[in-house]
């Protein structure tokens, strides 16, 4: 019986022996292994870091060295590493000297990612890969993603990395009888101040008999209210995911247009604006020639196949679908063709989940819509 007992104890240590990590990546105290980290920067900035400690999960000491991989990046800027106590030129993707960690010990600050915009707004992504040339025969032992994220003093996000500030979006239902659209939008502070924010609803366009309201910080506001009362005090760095708009068409269709702004108030001052429009459609109608949107999406849920369909504006000349992930992770573009005004896709590759194509026209997103998929 002890026998057994033993045995059984050594098979669990084995099992989660294999399962723990052999080196795990620490950011902002948390381990993101394998994750997707966004930093947040002001394009004013001279240089954006990111701080990355690194911890010994085995049973022995460890020589590390450290790989940059360039996944996507915004023309015109640079980005290097420091790794160990040592510094690279952003021409080196492979760290030269080692950084050594004891049996079960933190290296804290063993890596710092350096991220120079020069000014231009957007988002480079880097994979950082840390691997032991001897001990765990070159290969990767921990990996990471982070995604440089640059614009002015506030982003407006439609997920995670996708700016939309000054853009027009577009939330489209071919169900006249769907109860509610929702919008949510996260905001980011890239000054170096906690803000006073609050926002205001400007209605543009509305179908008689709908409603609108919005939700920001912890308050909810009744359809009558078109600015925040209370304010959201936003750290240096930080994105709030607060903001919801929800539409109510009540049975009437149509199209219903919303410019939402977020502005900070700097001793009782409005002092900077940002704004997103949002388009709300009902069944498709009132969509005019010059509007993009995407449109039917069937079927949904899909495992196999999936048909989407989109409107483009006469004369465009580049548009695409991207698909992301409930991340923000970018999963594929698609190149669409100004002439067919659908495009049938393959998503069996994807696992089940929910999903968000957006339609892209100059670089800004003008339509989103979720796809299910089940498996």
């Amino acid at each position: 019986m002890r026998k057994g007992i033993l045995l059984l104890c050594l098979f669990v240590s084995f099992v989660f022996a294999k399962a723990q990590n052999e080196v795990d990546i620490y950011y902002q105290g948390s381990i993101v292994n394998n994750n997707v980290i966004t930093v947040y920067g002001n394009v004013n900035d001279d240089q954006i870091l990111l701080d990355l400690s690194l911890g010994n999960n085995t049973t022995s000491g460890l020589t590390l060295y450290a790989r940059r991989v360039v996944l996507e990046n915004v023309e015109g800027t640079d980005n290097a590493f420091c790794f160990a106590g040592m510094c690279y030129s952003p021409y080196a993707d492979t760290s030269l000297s080692p950084g050594s960690i004891g049996q079960g010990a933190i290296m804290e600050s063993a890596f710092q990612g350096e991220y120079y915009s020069y000014g231009l707004a957007g988002v480079t992504t880097i994979k950082y890969e840390f691997f032991d040339n001897t001990s765990l025969d070159h290969r990767v032992a921990a990996e990471v993603t982070v995604n440089y994220h640059t614009s002015g003093n506030f982003s407006i996000l439609d997920g995670d990395v996708t700016v939309v500030n000054t853009s027009t979006l577009v939330e489209f239902s071919s169900d006249v009888q769907v109860s509610l659209l929702e919008k949510q939008l996260k905001v980011v502070n890239n000054t170096d101040e906690t803000v006073e924010l609050y926002v205001r609803r400007i209605i543009n366009e509305e179908v008689s008999g709908s409603e609108n309201s919005f939700c920001f910080g912890e308050t909810c506001y009744p359809s009558s209210t078109d600015t925040s009362v209370n304010a959201l005090f936003l750290s240096p760095g930080v994105a709030d995911a607060s903001f919801r708009a929800d539409y109510m068409p009540n049975g009437n269709a149509g199209k219903t247009s919303i410019t939402y702004e977020f502005f900070n108030l700097a001793k009782g001052r409005e002092e900077i604006r940002e704004s997103v429009t949002v388009i709300y459609n009902i069944s498709g109608v009132g969509i005019e020639e010059n509007t993009m949107a995407i449109g039917r999406m069937y079927p949904n849920p899909a495992s196999s196949s999936v048909t989407v369909e989109y409107k483009l504006k006469p004369g465009t000349a580049s548009a695409e679908l991207v698909l992301r992930n409930t991340t923000g992770q970018t999963l594929s573009r698609i190149q669409l063709d100004r002439y067919a005004g659908e495009e049938k896709l393959d998503i069996s590759w994807l696992a089940s989940g929910v999903y968000t194509f957006s339609l892209i026209d100059d670089n800004k997103v003008v339509s989103n819509k979720k796809l299910v998929v089940r498996h």
